[in-house]
């Protein structure tokens, strides 16, 4: 996934997903999704005419990008609907920092051999070298840098932090 997105989870990630014309009909009825548009697999859609009022970007001068420069185009705000799978997944960028145990904070240097792993078995558990916790990746500590879940709403065109 690219940089710069915004991971929005409904449910945790043991939840069953809703139905996905349900969950779009509510998101166009609240105004946070407009029109698709693209491969229709790939489930994109324009920012709402009430995005900006449900999402709140601070900072000294933010600008949200909400149209596509050109053709083809993909580097701006709209939403992406990730999923439904029929269980959890990782999600994260290639900027991902390392998470933290959740249980003594210590840096966790190889997660990503880790999340591939619990990706083949999601029953697999890691042990912390420093305290011993026995935890699955989705319980450490990621700082907002990762999520998992069984569906997801991708936002992209978000500057990180």
């Amino acid at each position: 996934m690219a940089s710069g997105s915004l991971l929005l989870r409904p449910l945790p990630h043991d939840h069953p997903p809703p139905v996905t014309s349900d969950l779009l009909a509510a998101l166009r009825r609240i105004g946070f999704i407009g029109a698709g548009f693209g491969d229709p697999s790939e489930q994109r859609f324009f920012a709402g005419e009430r995005f900006l009022q449900l999402i709140t970007f601070l900072g000294c001068s933010p600008f949200v990008q909400l149209e596509p420069r050109g053709v083809g185009d993909l580097d701006f705000c709209h939403v992406r609907l990730r999923g439904p799978w029929p269980r959890a997944r990782f999600l994260g960028g290639d900027n991902t920092t390392a998470p933290r145990c959740a249980n003594c904070r210590s840096r966790i240097e190889d997660w990503r051999r880790i999340v591939d792993q619990w990706s083949q078995d999601p029953e697999t558990l890691w042990q912390c070298p420093s305290c011993a916790t026995r935890s699955m990746p989705d319980a450490w500590a990621w700082r907002q840098q990762a999520g998992f879940g069984r569906v997801m709403l991708q936002v992209p065109g978000i500057f990180p932090g």
